[in-house]
């Protein structure tokens, strides 16, 4: 990640590196998702760009016809990553997603979902949640996406987050097919950073997020605190300013650090998970979603992240 960070910051030049370096450079950009942010001489980067930009457009089609489905019913919606974070990058095609993410009040996820599959959008809704933080619809077409309607940021984290009030500030960000709603950027830090940390800083793509933001950091570090997601907060925004030069002020990052015995244990178990192999990364990736969790509401927290793993599990078993 450091080697990759360093190729995007100008801090490695990737001229006349041997075919060995170059091949594990593509390989790593492809895994972290920054693959085409710096040049780099290899034989399947026009292939892997082409496919690259393909599926990123196709995504923002989807995205938008997403958005224009539930806005037609009346129901306040927000892009979360996807579309909304690519926008914000020099060349928007370069950044990949799997699926596309939306945010709506809890009440109106029912709606939600009923207006996309009578637009046509989706086919399905084989996901509706209690427990977990968004249902989850299949697409009509096959060039479509799985459309995840969150109605919650996170359900890993107890944080004390008004849905209302983030979509009360949402704003509209440009993209190459018009604008979309997405979470305003002093929001939009935060959520990121929660993100990020909470799939233990895995992909450099999310530390990019980041870096295309010009959020009021000190307000973002007051809301993190507000929302109880400082613990997870902090370590990515740390990161993106070492890695990537972020410039994150240090009073920011002092409101977000957590100097405590549990914050401790969180850093080591981040770092066990960086130095880890692709064998134990889930493992340790899991672990560190659970160390980040506070002790008071910890037994909660663990009970509904069960309780959502069953209910994700069911609904994915009854597509078979």
């Amino acid at each position: 990640m450091r080697l990759l960070a360093s190729a995007l910051t100008g801090g490695l030049t990737t001229e006349g590196i041997d075919e060995a370096t170059g091949k594990l450079l593509f390989d790593a950009a492809q895994r972290h998702g920054v693959l085409g942010l710096f040049p780099l001489r290899h034989p399947a980067m026009a292939n892997a760009l082409a496919a690259a930009r393909a599926r990123s457009l196709r995504a923002l089609k989807f995205t938008h016809r997403v958005v224009g489905a539930i806005e037609n019913a009346g129901i306040p919606v927000v892009v979360l990553k996807g579309a909304a974070a690519a926008s914000r990058w020099p060349d928007p095609t370069l950044r990949q997603q799997s699926d596309v993410d939306v945010l709506v009040p809890k009440r109106e996820k029912a709606a939600a979902a009923r207006a996309l599959i009578e637009a046509g959008v989706c086919s399905k809704r084989f996901l509706d949640s209690d427990q977990m933080h968004n249902d989850s619809l299949l697409p009509f077409d096959r060039s479509g996406f799985l459309v995840e309607v969150h109605h919650y940021l996170s359900n890993h984290h107890e944080s004390r987050v008004d849905v209302k009030l983030l979509l009360s500030r949402r704003e509209r960000i440009d993209t190459s097919l018009g604008p979309v709603p997405c979470l305003s950027a002093t929001d939009e830090a935060v959520y990121l950073a929660m993100h990020a940390t909470t799939h233990a800083l895995r992909r450099l793509a999310w530390l990019v997020d980041l870096a295309r933001l010009s959020p009021d950091w000190c307000v973002a570090a007051e809301r993190a605190v507000e929302w109880g997601v400082a613990l997870a907060v902090g370590p990515a925004w740390k990161r993106a300013r070492e890695l990537l030069g972020v410039p994150i002020p240090s009073v920011a990052l002092r409101r977000v650090r957590v100097d405590s015995a549990h914050a401790q244990l969180a850093a080591t178990v981040l770092r066990l998970a960086d130095a880890s192999g692709a064998q134990l990364q889930r493992f340790f990736e899991r672990s560190y979603r659970v160390s980040l969790v506070a002790l008071r509401s910890f037994p909660d927290v663990l009970r509904r992240k069960r309780r959502a793993r069953d209910e994700e599990r069911a609904a994915y078993e009854s597509l078979r």
